[in-house]
């Protein structure tokens, strides 16, 4: 079949009179041919010539002989329109670096543009050509002919065909399209460098990366959907300008690509290898290149070899492009459609294919570009209803090509610089990035783990806990807990926490955040936040009856549930497991039902978790860079600006330029630290370690908090299933749950942590408080009663219980919550955490080193209110949940228990015992940059801008001024949703 380009010859044939065009820049390859299209062209009239280089008079003798020839823009306007042939329109062939200038001197005089790719060396330049085109009122189009190619609009039409709208002859042609792989890889002869030595510069010429792939990512965008994502890994050049010059561009890249639509693809873009696998040699569009076709036989015999030179001519383009989808697969430009017909589609069914023809007009890409200039010029057609590449378009093309040159270090610079690719720092990235004009750079100092099962098997989160993925940070002996130390995992991995996190997802309540307004952030409260909450994920419950039943799930309400977040959630692994059921019977039994949907922040009694894990692929969702310090200058008013940031790559020190603003999200710990090893802190602190300050600002690394969790393990009657044989890594139950996980996606790989959980009030909460000291500083004083009015009010919870399916060893000296001396029987544990502490403590840097850990002193039980209230959770746990007639029965009477102190927690002496032996972070630091009005201690105001500085905000879980009462990833996802908002400005 044929699929024919559009041309626009036919619109402006009535028009009698040329439209008069100026080619600027006429002396390299590209103006040549443009001399030659126009010159062949009889609807355009070629009015002048402008070049400066040596030699340019004498080649426009040559070209076109009796074209007017000028050096310059400024010569070529006053001369022309001495003589009634001023340009209509224009087309700009410079080198790179001065489109911008030539362009907009040409704007100012009223001629339409085209200039050739890319529009400008940088974004901020290209920026300000579209901005000034608009406003003098010209047409501005961009040099990206590749859009007229026959080769690309047949595929594009290949592309447009689905399942839902398929093609007479060739159905639903690829389907939805998952992948491509691309190809531009050719060899670039000395000659072709020492004629332009800009090319051989990157700040001038920008490689083949501005030269070459500028082309792709317009052909990639116009198929495909704009790119959101990229990363790459540079090749070594061929020297610069003075073949040492650290200007000296790269030999090319491979690069990974992610697009709007979910697409995902790699391009190898080389140009100092022998290949034919480029756009140019493909689809033989340059008439200077030879076209590279494959022979249709794949042996030639001696002495054939004319026979062979025929072949080549007569065979297939070779391919550049392979475009999979879910129906087929498109190579082009051999224009190759592999698909199964008819047939189901099975690796077992033999592929047919079919060659799609092309059109091949004689006129080239080039001419139709110029017929749909003159047809544009004329007024013929709307500048954005055409294949034509638009001055917007173009702007970002020149955007994504900012990306590709920073990841190759190059001296482009992003918008925003984000510091850590965790679990905030990336949903602040995508938002952002949804704007195609906006350029983010993420600096995140852990790998790129996303392929790894322990990430992406549910169950495996806690062989993460102390691994590479792990900061494997801890406190400094806790005078609360008997002088033990306490483990504080923080993800180094690109997702951060997320990544190796339990994955539970549970909302907070109304009262703290409420709260965090009243401490001093108007906009913060429950009703500012919700819709960032609900903007972050997508609840997907169980579809039947029975599933729903079974979890206790009847509160679903549509007001409080998000719907098209990017974070899947849901109810993963626990339908066939009773005691699940049991959790929600029990707290029926003992009066304690749920009151609420735990999404509307009132809610009281227990619940099934929900957690973020993808339902259909069992997969947490979540939608090598150390930085070292952040680069500061005082302003004229004595603010402080960030100009730059200093990381650690690839075995040196790089700084990393940015445009608008630097964005902290290294997580509760690296935060305060940047900051302090960039001189914003407290000034005693700074001045100890001898690092200048630059911001005086107290409450850097203050305010921290954190929940505190203990449990209780009690073994279970024979045949209730539990993770404990997984746990000990039995061979029979690994090689069970990989069967079923592998085949089904089930079984015990897809449970993360807790699987249950309540918030519970403490009943004789304001007796209890009024027998225990109050806090002495005006600051503490407020908090105190802050968190006494969330715990006292009507419904108000001080705890969370939790139900985890196998046995905790918490007497390793607080190691982990799992522990790894495992007893040999199965068990359920029961446990708690306070949700609202009354302590608070703080983590600084320990030196100026930027490879020191951080002194984290959490304070744990340094008020003694917290050491109360915990105990008394304990105690419930194991007086009135365990005993329920509904979890009972699942339970040995006389069964094994965690330790033997575990016998000993009815009474309330023997809880607190309990608990300050055993008790361990549940790894939701939070709150040491706090959202707070500066004389309260607060690091950032409401608009997350560090006070002091202009321009450096921070979006993760430091700015926290409370605590929430429960897991705290919810509450991350949704400030870094409202974060974006208000970078964006909404």
């Amino acid at each position: 079949m044929s699929f024919a380009s559009s041309a626009f010859r036919s619109q402006s044939a009535d028009c009698k009179r040329p439209v008069r065009i100026a080619i600027i820049g006429f002396g390299g390859l590209i103006g040549r041919r443009h001399v030659a299209h126009v010159l062949s062209n009889a609807f355009v009239a070629l009015v002048a010539l402008v070049d400066s280089a040596p030699g340019a008079s004498e080649l426009a003798a040559q070209l076109a002989p009796g074209v007017p020839y000028y050096q310059s823009v400024s010569e070529m306007l006053p001369a022309s329109a001495a003589n009634d042939s001023s340009p209509e329109a224009a087309i700009v062939c410079t080198p790179n670096a001065d489109h911008v200038s030539v362009a907009m001197e040409l704007a100012d005089a009223g001629v339409h543009l085209l200039v050739e790719k890319p529009l400008a060396d940088t974004k901020e330049a290209a920026r300000t050509l579209v901005d000034h085109a608009r406003e003098a009122g010209v047409k501005l189009l961009v040099g990206h002919h590749r859009r007229f190619n026959p080769y690309v609009v047949a595929a594009r039409k290949v592309l447009l065909a689905s399942e839902e709208k398929p093609d007479a002859a060739i159905g639903p042609g690829v389907g939805s399209v998952t992948a491509i792989s691309g190809l531009w890889t050719a060899y670039k002869p000395d000659p072709y460098f020492d004629v332009a030595l800009w090319r051989r510069s990157r700040k001038q010429g920008g490689g083949p990366v501005m030269i070459n792939f500028v082309h792709e990512v317009d052909v990639l965008q116009y198929l495909l959907g704009p790119i959101v994502r990229v990363s790459a890994e540079k090749m070594p050049g061929r020297g610069g300008v003075g073949e040492s010059d650290a200007d000296a561009v790269e030999g090319g890249a491979v690069l990974t690509l992610r697009f709007a639509s979910g697409v995902v693809g790699n391009f190898a873009l080389l140009d100092g290898v022998v290949s034919p696998h480029f756009f140019e040699a493909g689809t033989g569009e340059n008439p200077m290149l030879p076209q590279a076709r494959r022979p249709r036989s794949d042996h030639v015999g001696e002495g054939d070899e004319s026979k062979a030179e025929n072949k080549e001519q007569e065979g297939e383009p070779v391919d550049v492009y392979r475009i999979f989808g879910t129906h087929g697969t498109l190579s082009v430009p051999d224009m190759t459609l592999w698909t199964c017909g008819e047939k189901p589609r099975s690796w077992e069914n033999k592929l047919e294919v079919q060659h799609i023809e092309v059109d091949n007009d004689p006129r080239a890409p080039f001419d139709r570009q110029l017929d749909h200039l003159i047809a544009v010029v004329r007024g013929d057609i709307p500048i954005e209803n055409g294949p034509g590449c638009t001055g917007e378009e173009g702007l970002r093309v020149i955007a994504k090509h900012n990306t590709f040159l920073l990841l190759m270090a190059s001296r482009s610079s992003p918008d925003y610089i984000i510091i850590g690719g965790g679990t905030s720092g990336l949903v602040v990235a995508n938002r952002l990035s949804e704007d195609p004009n906006i350029d983010v750079l993420v600096l995140e100092a852990g790998k790129d783990l996303s392929l790894d099962p322990r990430v992406n098997i549910p169950a495996l989160w806690t062989s993460l806990l102390g691994s590479d993925a792990d900061w494997q940070y801890k406190s400094v002996p806790q005078e609360g807990l008997e002088g033990r130390s306490i483990r504080h995992p923080q993800g180094k991995a690109l997702g951060g926490s997320s990544a190796i996190n339990g994955q539970a997802f549970i909302a907070p309540g109304k009262a703290e955040i409420d709260a965090w307004a009243k401490l001093g952030n108007p906009g913060w409260d429950w009703d500012g936040l919700v819709p960032s909450y609900r903007k972050s994920y997508t609840l997907i419950p169980p579809s039947d009856e029975a599933t729903l039943k079974h979890l206790g799930i009847d509160w679903i309400n549509d007001e409080y549930r998000g719907s098209s977040g990017p974070i899947k959630v849901s109810f993963p692994g626990v339908v066939q497991n009773p005691l699940c059921k049991a959790w929600i019977e029990s707290f029926e039994g003992l009066e304690m039902a749920t009151n609420a949907d735990p999404f509307s922040g009132n809610s009281l009694g227990g619940y099934s978790n929900t957690a973020t894990v993808d339902p259909d692929t069992k997969v947490r969702s979540y939608a090598d860079a150390q930085v070292q310090r952040i680069q500061l200058t005082k302003t004229a008013s004595g603010a402080v600006k960030a100009t730059g940031v200093q990381a650690f790559v690839d075995g040196k020190v790089e700084t990393f330029a940015f445009t608008r603003e630097v964005i902290l999200a290294a997580g509760v710990y690296n935060t305060p630290k940047l900051l302090e090893l960039s001189g914003i802190g407290n000034r005693q602190l700074l001045d100890s370690h001898k690092i200048p300050v630059n911001v005086d600002l107290p409450g850097v690394g203050e305010n921290l908090q954190d929940h505190l969790m203990t449990g209780l393990s009690y073994e279970v009657v024979d045949g209730v299933i539990t993770g404990d044989p997984l746990m000990r890594q039995e061979p029979d139950a690994l090689a069970l749950a990989q069967k079923l996980y592998v085949e089904n996606k089930a079984g015990p790989f897809t449970i993360g942590g807790v699987q249950s959980h309540a918030f519970m009030p403490t009943p004789d909460a304001p007796a209890l408080l009024d027998s225990l000291p109050r806090s002495q500083s005006p600051a503490d004083s407020e908090y105190y009663d802050t968190i006494r009015s969330i715990i006292e009010a009507p419904g108000g919870s001080s705890g969370a219980w939790l139900m985890f399916l196998a046995q905790t060893n918490l007497h390793e000296g607080g190691k982990s919550f799992v522990g790894t001396q495992l007893l040999p029987q199965n068990f359920v544990s029961l446990g708690c955490v306070q949700s609202h502490p009354f302590s608070r403590g703080a983590t600084h840097i320990s030196s100026a080193d930027i490879n020191a850990v951080p002194d984290i002193n959490p304070s744990y039980f340094s008020h003694p209110a917290d050491l109360e209230i915990m105990a008394r959770h304990l105690q419930a746990l194991d007086t009135k949940l365990r005993p329920s007639e509904h979890l009972a029965r699942f339970l040995k009477p006389d069964g094994k228990r965690n330790h033997p102190d575990a016998f000993h927690v009815g009474d309330l002496e023997g809880a607190k015992k309990y608990v300050l032996d055993t008790a361990t972070s549940a790894y939701h630091s939070c709150g040491s940059a706090a959202m707070l009005p500066r004389g309260k201690g607060g690091v950032v105001d409401p608009k997350l801008v560090v006070y002091g500085t202009e321009n450096i905000r921070i979006i993760d879980a430091s700015i926290f001024p409370l605590i929430p009462r429960g897991n705290i990833l919810s509450s991350v996802y949704a400030v870094a949703e409202k974060a974006a908002d208000i970078i964006k400005g909404y």
